[in-house]
């Protein structure tokens, strides 16, 4: 008798892609293993975000000799004040793209420099200021991914509706006493009671945005609540 995908006995690449299979009366059970499938689609994904991180530092050490050449080129022709604009713009450029540097797991840092270009897309800075490496936080990087990814893309929600986007938005990660302190700041514009709001924000299904199904900070909640004390 065949199992369910192709072979006649279980073996150990049923386990290698999350299948468990049974022979049962004759017959086999195929049985799929949905926690190993979800995390073998994480760790896809933290792939391709670390792929695209290390592929824009590749272009930011490809890019160096251009920039040499073109700041010497400036200087010698003393065209100073343009040189000093060229090199304020690399030097904010090559500050944006290493603000996640500090950051232990390549996987959290490729994810906060995705929403940093993603948020510049949508004409917004994202300011970041780390002082705590996270190497010793309690929550693996999916948890933890998850709980930044969610922090800051509801504050780009909320900041693409403002006409003035001139605060941007400030994501701080640093360390309070034995904690780790994840905090994201933005302008906001409220027309619900501001009680009411900060008594439901962490509800699942509350939501103050058109379109959206308020899932983002009451998943937050409740993985920030499976932390032990």
């Amino acid at each position: 008798m065949l199992c369910a995908h192709g072979g006649r006995k279980p073996s150990a690449s049923c386990a290698s892609r999350g299948l468990r299979c049974y022979h049962r009366n004759s017959s086999w059970l195929l049985v799929v293993d949905w926690g190993f499938l979800y995390r073998v689609v994480v760790e896809q994904m933290y792939r391709s975000e670390i792929s695209s991180y290390m592929d824009v530092i590749r272009s930011q050490r490809h890019d160096y000799n251009f920039h040499v050449q073109t700041i010497a080129g400036l200087v010698n022709s003393g065209n100073l004040q343009d040189c000093q604009k060229y090199v304020s713009q690399l030097v904010q450029d090559s500050l944006s793209l290493n603000a996640a540097l500090p950051v232990q797991d390549p996987a959290i840092a490729a994810m906060i420099n995705n929403f940093q270009m993603r948020a510049s897309g949508e004409g917004i800075r994202l300011h970041i200021n780390i002082q705590n490496d996270m190497s010793q936080v309690v929550t693996n990087v999916y948890e933890t991914n998850k709980v930044i990814s969610n922090l800051l893309q509801n504050a780009i929600d909320e900041v693409r509706t403002h006409s003035d986007k001139s605060y941007g938005i400030r994501l701080y990660i640093f360390k309070r006493s034995e904690y780790c302190v994840i905090r994201v700041e933005n302008a906001f514009k409220i027309e619900d009671d501001p009680i009411e709001y900060v008594k439901n924000i962490y509800s699942q299904g509350y939501t103050t945005k058109k379109g959206h199904e308020g899932v983002g900070l009451s998943s937050i909640s409740t993985t920030v609540s499976s932390i032990p004390a």
